[in-house]
């Protein structure tokens, strides 16, 4: 006994095969050919599929269902005015939108810089032309000049904190010598006048700008000048000329071989009389 069984090779096509159960049984006769496809063309179905396969993946990695896409007009903002969206419909115009946006805001290569001044202590204007070709040049020369401005910074702040230490240090002595000047004058007791003289300094204090500032100026001081006409050496001379003639006249001599307390006892009462005889006679 047996039973025809069907297997399916393809879509339109149908293969019928024989199925034996014993091995005594005849075999039937062999199956009518299967019917002719009725195409004229070959069968592409697995083709056909595998290329709608691919383009669906394209299709979403592209994302055409997305399009039109709506990007910003503009990525620079300008007050609180909004810049608004725009349509974009296809690829080609959105890289289009894209290098717009980027040349927007990169700015146009290469640029020119003029600077009017770069020196403020030389007079009028010493000008300067900067030029940048690109971005990978631009930010070189920027870190180099940054660099080198926080190296000179870092510098200036050293020398500077130690300029003022120093400055503290010069004010605070010339402070003790001025006052300990005024009191030796006052001890002395001789007469002073100021008058005003000029001094060179390295800057000019008060002026509008730093050109006009570092340059040199004689500015007005007040000192002191001595107006006695008499000097300290020459009191000196004339009160040793007095002590010499008082010396002179007032001089006694004492004998060694007498009673020396008696001597000096008898030239005490004689000052102490002559003293009295001058009293009486003013």
């Amino acid at each position: 006994m047996g039973i025809k069984h069907r297997k399916h090779i393809t879509l339109n096509e149908e293969l019928w095969e024989p199925l034996i159960f014993c091995e005594n049984y005849n075999q039937p006769p062999p199956p009518p050919p299967p019917p002719r496809s009725m195409k004229c063309c070959p069968d592409y179905s697995d083709l056909l599929k595998q290329i709608y396969k691919i383009v669906k993946q394209n299709k979403e990695a592209i994302g055409v269902d997305d399009l039109p896409a709506n990007l910003p007009a503009s990525f620079i903002k300008t007050g609180k005015t909004e810049s608004g969206q725009i349509p974009q419909p296809n690829l080609v115009q959105i890289l289009g939108w894209y290098f717009q946006r980027f040349d927007e805001i990169m700015g146009q290569f290469e640029l020119q810089i003029d600077v009017e001044d770069i020196d403020a202590v030389t007079s009028g204007n010493q000008k300067l032309e900067l030029r940048l070709p690109n971005i990978a040049e631009t930010l070189s020369e920027m870190i180099m000049m940054l660099t080198t401005i926080m190296y000179n910074s870092d510098l200036g702040v050293n020398l500077t904190t130690r300029a003022m230490i120093e400055a503290g240090q010069i004010k605070q002595t010339t402070y003790k010598n001025h006052e300990l000047i005024d009191t030796i004058v006052d001890f002395l007791g001789y007469k002073v006048d100021y008058k005003t003289e000029k001094i060179p300094l390295s800057f000019t204090p008060g002026t509008d700008t730093f050109e006009l500032m570092v340059k040199e100026k004689q500015i007005n001081v007040s000192v002191a000048e001595m107006t006695d006409k008499r000097t300290f050496p020459t009191i000196m001379q004339e009160l040793l000329h007095a002590a010499a003639i008082i010396r002179a006249v007032h001089w006694q001599k004492i004998d060694p071989n007498r009673d020396i307390k008696s001597q000096v006892k008898n030239i005490i009462e004689k000052g102490i009389q002559a003293r009295e005889n001058i009293s009486k006679d003013e």
